[in-house]
């Protein structure tokens, strides 16, 4: 099967996200869909994206990266861009920085409402915008992992601002957004604080609606935390999450990497996992994801990302949910 973005071909599509270009394609979600000419009751565009927070941008965490690519004066406004261009409905951010003398109202300016929470002792935090004619937030929250990595994980409730049901779980639903500690070796220290956040998100859910989670959560497929995810940590959550690139291209798989720092480090770590009751008689599916540019792309400069097109080490990852 040849996924599809307005009937373009793969080299199309796929030259497109090359140049920088967030470029909507055929999720694949291996889920039965709704039939063709279904119209969904309600559908959400979610990004999730690691911007790589000014502090973070050294020269000697990135040293074969010219200085201009790492100057948070030209990397900020090419993402603020992208994100335009994404057209999400909600949009995801870690390593976020200057919230208040630039994401705040540069986003504002593009109709986004925002809930940010710094971490401790640091300059960056995680941040959740979303499309103020669309959605209404009746609740937030955040929770500290209280461990020596200072990280933390936030979380929203969401309403529909023009009813598409007469049920709650319908019409509402949950977002909730992390960073998990940086060192992938440590798995057990990882899925300690995800056990942290999702039993922050139980206990702020309480009407048991849909969930979606997305972050920078330094695990790849196959992880303690990946694993916690799909099963529920073994039970002990009533979640089995779903996570919207679980069949990319139609491969059974994730794609390879999210973030790209070179040829020799890059790993696939960020992540838009959703989850609806099991009573719920519609469903989330996927029914997009976000491309993910080629290896050749990534290298092309000769040293990773960023570069002139792609302004953080990671990339932009979102599903559209429906």
């Amino acid at each position: 099967a040849t996924p599809t973005v307005e009937m373009e071909a793969i080299d199309d599509w796929q030259a497109r996200a090359d140049t920088g270009e967030l470029v909507w394609i055929d999720a694949f979600d291996p889920d039965p869909k709704p039939a063709p000419n279904e119209v969904p009751k309600a559908s959400l565009k979610v990004v999730s994206y690691n911007i790589l927070a000014e502090a973070y941008a050294r020269e000697d965490w990135f040293p074969r990266t010219p200085l201009r690519h790492l100057l948070y004066s030209s990397r900020a406004p090419r993402i603020l861009q992208r994100l335009a261009s994404s057209e999400a409905d909600i949009i995801c951010l870690q390593e976020l920085d200057r919230w208040d003398d630039f994401w705040h109202p540069k986003m504002q300016e593009l109709g986004y409402d925002s809930f940010y929470i710094q971490r401790p002792y640091k300059d960056d935090g995680c941040g959740i915008f979303w499309k103020a004619n669309k959605l209404t937030c009746e609740k937030t929250n955040w929770v500290s992992y209280e461990d020596d990595s200072l990280r933390i994980g936030i979380m929203a409730l969401f309403a529909f601002k023009n009813s598409i049901s007469d049920r709650k779980e319908e019409n509402q639903f949950v977002v909730g957004t992390t960073h998990l500690y940086w060192d992938h070796t440590y798995e057990k220290f990882q899925a300690n604080e995800m056990r942290i956040f999702l039993d922050a998100i139980q206990k702020f859910n309480v009407d048991n609606l849909p969930i979606i989670i997305t972050g920078d959560m330094n695990s790849s497929p196959g992880s303690a935390v990946h694993s916690l995810m799909l099963t529920g940590d073994a039970g002990r959550f009533p979640y089995r999450f779903k996570h919207v690139y679980r069949n990319y291209l139609d491969s059974g798989k994730e794609p390879a990497y999210s973030s790209f720092k070179s040829a020799d480090s890059n790993y696939w770590i960020d992540y838009v996992w959703y989850w609806t009751p099991r009573h719920e008689t519609a469903p989330w599916t996927s029914r997009q994801v976000l491309a993910i540019p080629s290896v050749n792309s990534l290298t092309k400069e000769g040293y990773g990302l960023p570069d002139s097109r792609f302004p953080s080490d990671h990339l932009p990852v979102g599903g559209a949910i429906s």
